[in-house]
């Protein structure tokens, strides 16, 4: 599973990868596809980096500076998950 990393306003990019991996029948981890709302982020986040076999980041202005994505490349790091940048 590919976890995907970016800023809201990477979104329409975001979306586009998605179905580049559904096209490819590759599994994947989006927000706003898999995060339950009624639950704590981090630790949801966490748990679907530990278990993706990499993590895509959408870099961008927004996504350096956002909190989010920050955290998300914080622990990929910490995983020491495979980190693919693709430039937004």
């Amino acid at each position: 599973m590919i976890f995907l990393s970016y800023s809201w306003r990477d979104r329409d990019y975001a979306l586009e990868l998605r179905d580049r991996l559904r096209f490819a029948h590759l599994a994947y981890w989006l927000d706003s596809e898999h995060l339950d709302v009624g639950l704590p982020f981090r630790p949801q986040l966490s748990s679907a980096i530990d278990r993706a076999s990499a993590v895509v980041l959408i870099d961008s202005r927004a996504s350096r500076t956002s909190p989010w994505v920050q955290f998300e490349r914080a622990v990929a790091t910490s995983r020491r998950k495979p980190t693919i940048l693709l430039a937004a």
